[in-house]
């Protein structure tokens, strides 16, 4: 895990988080952004986690999904959970899963997604108990899938289109 506690701790190019899509410490790499700051860096998402820790964390710069990889809205560390924001755009083709904080059950946390993810062909999966809102129609991608399980179902919030527009919905 590598946990970021300061807006550019890690210089300025891209990052990469590399690892098979488990939760497997020794397999998967887990980026980290810290005590709410804004991680605005381009990442490639190869099979690894994003996380934040202490605090709702925010994800400002684009991110390119190449392999099946995970966001986990709570520490890495305790069984404390939180909301997270991507508002950079989704790029790419691996499918992501929402993770709750270690040893957590979901507790209604909320992922945004609130850049341009068109290019994103992934499925985002969100697990009963979770929740996703979509900022505008341009930040919902093309396929979701959303479960229901003992602690609930997800909830979803898709933006009412523009007068005169109209919103083909998401593969549910």
């Amino acid at each position: 895990v590598v946990e970021i506690n300061q807006a550019g701790d890690l210089g300025t190019g891209s990052v990469n988080v590399n690892g098979d899509g488990t939760t497997n410490a020794g397999t998967s790499g887990e980026l980290s952004a810290a005590n709410g700051i804004t991680f605005a860096q381009p990442i490639n998402l190869n099979g690894g986690t994003l996380g934040n820790d202490n605090a709702a964390g925010i994800f400002s710069g684009p991110i390119n999904v190449t392999a099946n990889s995970n966001l986990q809205l709570g520490n890495f560390y305790g069984a404390t959970n939180y909301n997270m924001t991507i508002s950079g755009n989704l790029t790419g083709s691996g499918n992501l899963s929402i993770l709750d904080g270690t040893g957590a059950t979901p507790t209604g946390q909320v992922l945004t997604l609130s850049g341009n993810n068109s290019g994103y062909t992934g499925t985002l999966t969100i697990g009963g108990g979770h929740g996703a809102n979509f900022s505008t129609v341009g930040s919902i991608p093309a396929n979701i899938t959303a479960t229901s399980n003992a602690t609930g179902i997800p909830l979803i919030g898709i933006p009412a289109p523009a007068a005169g527009n109209s919103v083909s919905p998401p593969t549910i």
